[in-house]
């Protein structure tokens, strides 16, 4: 048999004790690597629950959103009804209101003052009703009456139709607005004078 040479065998038990290493760099490379690649794909795991999570919300909200809507137009049109039912109820309350030109005070009942609601209306059908433009919407009044207890009557039963905060205003015969004690003083009802 062939005799191997020191040096050489050397070389030998050196190149394989590199190998070796190089085996364990590269076992410990490889379990490095699929333990990153298990943190990548439970990472990537959750991004992908947390997308469809979102999603499945965005739905849901989506969802909410357009039932509310819904029910929200269906308020708004029972609010629309009820305000023309009371419309009606309070025209058909016309023929109870005096009507008299040019006094030198009369009283109306404010029904309210809204935003959002316009009602078109032909003077000559609806005489005791008026409409007044302010700042804060269109204020509706109805009734022209010359004495304040008639006017405090007719407030009343408005209240009972559903309108609370109903409630007087005085005017002179320009048509202007005046407090409710000038105006008791003007129609000669000072004992109706509230201190």
């Amino acid at each position: 048999m062939p005799l191997i040479k020191d040096q050489y065998l050397l070389d030998l038990y050196t190149e394989l004790d590199q190998l070796k290493i190089d085996k364990e760099n590269l076992r410990t490379g490889f379990i490095d690597l699929r333990v990153k690649t298990k943190k990548i794909e439970k990472d990537f795991n959750t991004t992908k629950i947390f997308f469809i999570l979102m999603l499945l919300l965005l739905v849901l909200s989506w969802g909410f959103m357009s039932f509310k809507t819904i029910e929200y137009k269906d308020v708004l049109r029972g609010s629309n009804k009820n305000r023309t039912a009371l419309i009606d109820s309070i025209q058909k309350l016309n023929p109870l209101i005096s009507v008299k030109k040019k006094p030198v005070v009369s009283y109306a009942v404010q029904l309210g003052v809204f935003k959002t609601l316009d009602i078109n209306y032909n003077n000559t059908e609806a005489s005791n009703f008026q409409k007044r433009n302010t700042t804060q919407g269109s204020a509706y009044q109805i009734g022209n009456f010359t004495k304040y207890r008639a006017a405090t009557i007719f407030k009343n039963k408005i209240k009972e139709l559903g309108l609370k905060d109903a409630f007087l205003v005085a005017f002179n015969k320009d048509f202007e607005i005046i407090d409710i004690n000038d105006a008791l003083v003007l129609s000669n009802e000072k004992e109706l004078l509230k201190d």
